[in-house]
């Protein structure tokens, strides 16, 4: 579409007007950069919004945060995108500075009080420090105040209905490419968590990460390290699972872990780090949520590939004799524990499959990928390339 811009000459002067434009183009470019980066992975926007209000002692629903997160998402990249492109200048500078401020207001806080490692201004795309990002967040306001002030110096389309048809347009695209990653899973994984992974690497970390698992046997409690997970016996029983120290995001990428364990509370997931290791792991954040449909597709899986599936849950196995569905839990291979954040960073989906071949993470599938793939023969039988071997979690 060729754009055709307004011939109102505005009152600054020319050198003012060509420093304002520019701060445009910049301010229009930054807004689309962090509104993409976050739709990139909409859920873990909204994990992040669940944390922020988890400092205020609010809680909500992830499910409800991440529809937030993508409102939040395509509202910030729409700005940018209306900003840049010059539609609805006089009140796109004014509603882009309205949010802004809140913003900064909120940044200030983190800044100061410092309550969680990351802002997640861009995802986890990039990670910037708290105190950068406060910072960042003023400079934008005093350009955006400049923009404000001098709006009629902005260039804009002269067309009413090109501004229509070129906002509306834009508004499904970035909407559309939020919810593509929700279905689908996120095309561009910034998680420790990536395909091709070997699963050797998560249990080579030789810094503390400042991860503590709880057991408990006649009474006694007794604290273990990751490391010493793998030294404990079948007669301690998993308590619960804490993290002693919040650490930056950088940081904690670097000591990601792989941590299942078994009814008795027996860490078993470094048995996926040798190097013929295979399993299919079918994870759900809620078992109480998971509805017998999505329990009888990971079933399918394992009929149709002849190949027992892990059932991975986030609370504890022992609750499961109460759940009405046991019949249908009982008949998967095997059922392991995982805490429930690191189920979350895994993989963004609820349910949602993850492979780990020759022990390598070699796919994740989500669910509404896994009911597709599980129809399609070429995709059975390419799953594991070497199908005399069996899971190694059911030795």
């Amino acid at each position: 579409m060729r754009h055709r811009y307004s011939d109102h000459r505005p009152a600054t002067s020319p050198g003012l007007t060509l420093i304002v434009r520019l701060v445009q183009v910049l301010v229009g470019l930054f807004f689309i950069f962090s509104g993409c980066t976050k739709g990139i992975d909409p859920m873990g926007t909204g994990l992040k919004i669940m944390e922020y209000l988890g400092l205020a002692g609010q809680s909500i629903d992830l499910s409800l945060a991440t529809y937030l997160a993508v409102g939040l998402n395509v509202l910030e990249a729409l700005l940018g995108t209306l900003l840049l492109l010059g539609i609805g200048r006089r009140w796109v500078s004014i509603a882009t500075l309205i949010l802004m401020v809140p913003m900064t207001c909120l940044t200030l806080y983190i800044y100061i009080a410092n309550p969680v490692a990351d802002c997640g201004c861009f995802g986890d795309a990039l990670k910037i420090s708290n105190g950068a990002t406060f910072w960042k967040n003023v400079v934008l306001l005093l350009l955006l105040t400049l923009l404000v002030r001098h709006r009629d110096a902005l260039y804009a389309l002269r067309s009413m209905s090109a501004q229509v048809i070129t906002g509306a347009t834009m508004a499904l695209v970035l909407l559309s490419f939020n919810i593509y990653p929700l279905l689908y899973l996120p095309t561009i994984d910034f998680r420790p968590y990536k395909v091709g992974t070997p699963i050797s690497h998560f249990y080579e970390q030789p810094a503390d990460d400042g991860l503590r698992y709880i057991y408990e046997r006649g009474g006694e409690e007794r604290t273990l390290t990751t490391d010493e997970l793998a030294t404990i016996d079948s007669t301690w029983t998993y308590v619960r699972y804490e993290e002693l120290t919040a650490k930056p995001a950088h940081e904690r990428e670097s000591e990601a872990d792989l941590i299942l364990l078994d009814a008795q509370g027996k860490e078993v997931g470094h048995h996926l780090a040798v190097p013929d290791a295979q399993a299919l792991l079918y994870i759900t954040y809620d078992i109480d949520r998971m509805s017998e449909e999505q329990l009888r597709l990971g079933l399918e899986l394992q009929e149709r590939t002849h190949q027992p599936v892990t059932l991975v849950i986030t609370t504890p196995i022992d609750r499961l004799e109460s759940h009405p569905r046991i019949d249908l839990i009982r008949r998967y291979g095997r059922v392991l524990f995982m805490d429930l954040k690191m189920a979350q960073t895994l993989i963004r989906s609820n349910p949602g499959l993850v492979v780990i071949h020759d022990g390598i993470l070699s796919d994740k599938l989500s669910y509404v990928s896994l009911r597709f793939a599980v129809q399609d023969r070429h995709f059975l039988a390419h799953l594991f390339r070497h199908p005399q071997l069996t899971s190694i979690l059911t030795e």
